[in-house]
């Protein structure tokens, strides 16, 4: 007999923190530009909080008004180079709408978390001005 069972997952990061001047860096980066414009995060988490230390940019492979991809030699190399204690916590984007996940970064959540990598994702607007975090759970 088999027995199946599930217990609630709870997620690994219930907030990120950003400061200010880096996120109004990241809005003033997205208006010089109708592509789209991507950032690792860079930081620790504590206690289920993200908290973001620094944004690094893209080196982009692939770029549009709707997707962006970085290519992966910038981000090996940031994983390398970063001081003990801090990580690439997950990706900050822009989007051309609303900061709600296409099916592209859905798709790209998922793959991270199967990968045991990212753990927050940031999607912001520049015009309105607004932004959201999201993390994969389960």
């Amino acid at each position: 007999m088999w027995t199946s069972w599930c217990r609630a997952v709870e997620p690994m990061v219930d907030k990120v923190v950003l400061e200010k001047s880096l996120f109004e860096m990241a809005v003033e980066r997205g208006r010089e530009t109708q592509s789209e414009v991507a950032f690792f995060m860079v930081g620790l988490v504590r206690k289920k909080v993200a908290y973001v230390y620094d944004l690094v940019e893209f080196d982009y492979e692939e770029r549009s008004p709707i997707s962006v991809r970085s290519g992966v030699e910038r981000k090996l190399k940031l994983a390398g180079i970063l001081p003990l204690g801090l990580e690439l916590l997950g990706n900050m984007h822009k989007h051309p709408g609303s900061p709600t996940p296409s099916w592209i970064d859905r798709e790209m959540f998922l793959s991270y978390a199967r990968g045991g990598g990212a753990r927050a994702f940031v999607i912001y607007t520049v015009d309105p001005v607004e932004a959201r975090a999201y993390t994969v759970q389960g």
